[in-house]
């Protein structure tokens, strides 16, 4: 009897043990999840939605007119600040000098945006961080937070009318390389022959604040 009530002692201590771990691993993982959620998410507009008021100026401070007739807009948004954007930047570069040789009214116009904030450090940037044919322009935080943009880099095209017609986010991949080629209808490898690092899903985790 005294050994039957021993072990039925040490099983009870044994599940009250069991229970303790599993209510403890139920907790971090709660709380795990409760962080997460609470971390800032990358913001951007979304593909079908149209372009807010878009106000540009450029590096005088001169008025930098939109026009959203004609031709299709490529916003590329990027920050002295981002080192993820140098990532991208060879892509970019890429992508304007290949879209320049198809001259076609369909060839969308390339305006790279930065921050007002980041105009005074972005003299020299522009002319270290060409883009072949591009407009350079300064938005307000006020114009990227109607916007829904919070991060950089980002890609953004706008049709005529001003309807959204894709999204990038982050410096590409090689498979948002392949994407992009065929959303411009470009030769397959046209933009490959960029160097990137980039695990082929790991475009949206190299973002950066603006």
């Amino acid at each position: 009897m005294a050994s039957n009530s021993s072990n039925s002692t040490e099983n009870r201590v044994l599940w009250t043990v069991v229970l303790a771990v599993s209510l403890i691993n139920s907790g971090l993982l709660y709380q795990n999840q409760q962080l997460r959620s609470r971390q800032p998410q990358p913001v951007a507009p979304q593909v079908g939605s149209r372009l807010g008021f878009f106000e540009l100026t450029d590096i005088d401070g001169q008025a930098v007119k939109l026009e959203l007739t004609g031709a299709p807009l490529l916003l590329l948004f990027t920050s002295p600040t981002c080192h993820f954007c140098d990532e991208q930047y060879p892509a970019w570069t890429r992508l304007a000098t290949v879209m320049q040789g198809t001259n076609t009214p369909e060839q969308p116009r390339v305006v790279v945006v930065m921050d007002d904030a980041h105009r005074p450090a972005a003299r020299e940037y522009i002319s270290t961080h060409p883009v072949p044919g591009a407009t350079f322009g300064f938005a307000s935080g006020e114009t990227l937070a109607r916007n829904h943009l919070s991060s950089t880099p980002a890609t953004i095209e706008v049709a005529p009318g001003g309807s959204i017609t894709a999204v990038w986010l982050g410096a590409w991949s090689p498979a948002i390389h392949s994407e992009v080629e065929l959303h411009f209808g470009l030769p397959a490898g046209s933009l490959q022959s960029v160097t990137s690092f980039l695990p082929r899903d790991a475009s949206k985790e190299h973002l950066s604040p603006l």
